[in-house]
């Protein structure tokens, strides 16, 4: 059995229950200089992102994190040095140069759904290159920097602090870490930092073509790539990118503008279990990033109502046709941890990829070591905290078959995966250009006759 949680149906609880008196811890561990890829902001981005979001910084909120604020600081002297030299190196025009592969993968879902797990796993092919942990955090300098990031070591716990899965700088991780930093701020990862209700950063999350940050994402998102494709060629490393940030599950019409023949992969998992993951993400991870102390029930809020944005945007994006057969495919959560090997092959299989010589071996190899884990302890949700998931996240919970007193299983199966296949597709071809076609879709949206949308 694999994962980072205990799988529905298994109960190790031997804490009280979830209640919402209890279920949010204050913020702590306010001088915590790890697990922050703030480190990696070149000084002139992180002084536009703090002036973006000065409004945020106040005498009550951050005094407290004065010390992070400042170690980040003057830490990013240093990325803007490594990053010039890097550019000495590597000048831009060689960089911005990179042909991208036509057809990245991205691997979709929600936090605390699996998705790490699985880009993991699906990293061991040789047929792929990935964002590792250290380009994420210092995007503007990798290229340069990666080959002595052993120095920075100290900035990196040896695990995760939410899940206590082993953490070291050649792990795949997040692309949007390294856009956020690039985009300086422009992102939702933001929130990292300074949290904030999720509809302010919504045009961020869909990257709407009438916000005008959403260039300013896309320049930065392809940068990112091109330095990702000119580190994979330089390590005669396939150019073919596997991309996993869980922001990406709500702009599936954005990356088919950028890439017309890109795959996706979306793990879904109850999400009761993605709910009370999620609260202990919360109460381990996020304090070791904050500029600011959030507001009350800014957090529960930030929870709930981001994944009601991820679930909701690619629901839209399979009702319009954007997503099928030929370029996705979903797996659940509890399948992979049952049958990882299965689940694998099949997705392979779907996107038609052959994953290479050894991977299997070394899959062998990943999936034997994670046969030791032990996973997070299970808490129960009392009724108060049950009723407010399924006030909020329901729909989901029945429309995966997860519903209580069913056969999961045979619901799952029963649920077509693309009901609305008659939906009138988008043109995805190249010729349709990127803003005729995320019009298109802010068109088609405001016609949209779906639940959520009425």
């Amino acid at each position: 059995m694999l994962g980072f949680d205990v799988p529905r149906g298994v109960s190790r609880s031997t804490s009280s229950p979830l209640s919402l008196s209890t279920l949010l811890l204050p913020p702590h561990s306010h001088l915590s200089l790890q697990s922050n890829p703030a480190v990696g902001f070149p000084f002139s981005l992180w002084l536009r992102f703090l002036r973006e979001n000065r409004s945020k910084l106040s005498l009550r909120r951050s005094l407290r994190y004065l010390p992070r604020l400042l170690f980040v600081t003057s830490f990013s002297l240093l990325s803007s040095l490594l990053s010039s030299l890097e550019s000495l190196l590597y000048p831009p025009s060689l960089v911005r140069a990179q042909p991208l592969h036509p057809s990245p993968i991205f691997i979709l879902g929600a936090p605390r759904t699996g998705t790490t797990l699985l880009h993991n796993l699906l990293s061991l092919s040789p047929a792929l290159s990935t964002c590792s942990t250290f380009c994420a955090a210092f995007p503007a300098s990798f290229l340069l920097a990666e080959r002595f990031r052993a120095l920075f070591s100290p900035f990196l716990p040896p695990t995760r602090p939410m899940d206590a899965m082993r953490l070291h700088w050649d792990l795949p991780q997040e692309d949007e870490l390294g856009t956020c930093v690039l985009a300086a701020g422009a992102s939702p990862y933001s929130m990292l930092y300074f949290m904030s209700p999720v509809d302010d950063l919504l045009p961020l999350y869909t990257l709407s073509p009438l916000s005008p940050q959403t260039a300013r994402w896309t320049a930065a998102f392809r940068l990112l790539l091109q330095k990702l494709t000119l580190r994979a060629s330089l390590s005669s490393s396939p150019g073919r990118l596997l991309l996993k940030s869980p922001v990406h599950t709500a702009r599936v019409p954005h990356l088919l503008a950028l890439f017309p023949d890109a795959k996706f992969v979306h793990v879904r998992r109850d999400p009761r279990e993605v709910f009370r993951s999620a609260v202990h993400m919360a109460n381990t991870t996020y304090h070791h990033t904050y500029l600011a102390e959030p507001g009350e029930g800014e957090v529960l809020e930030f929870i709930l109502r981001q994944n009601e944005v991820l679930w909701g945007e690619l629901d839209r994006a399979k009702m319009f046709g954007l997503l099928d057969r030929d370029n996705f495919v979903e797996v659940a959560y509890e399948d992979l941890v049952g049958d990882a090997g299965g689940v694998v092959e099949r997705v392979w299989e779907a996107l038609g990829v052959e994953p290479g010589e050894g991977f299997w071996e070394r899959f062998r190899e990943e999936t034997e070591a994670l046969e030791a884990y032990e996973p997070n302890e299970r808490r129960e949700m009392d009724g108060d905290v049950a009723e407010l998931v399924e006030s909020r996240w329901g729909k989901w919970t029945r429309a995966w078959g997860y519903a209580e007193g069913e056969d999961v299983q045979a619901m799952i199966e029963s649920v077509p995966r693309f009901p609305w296949e008659s939906a009138k597709p988008v043109p995805k071809s190249e010729e349709a250009g990127v803003g005729e076609f995320m019009m298109s879709q802010t068109w088609m949206r405001a016609g949209c006759k779906c639940p959520d949308c009425l």
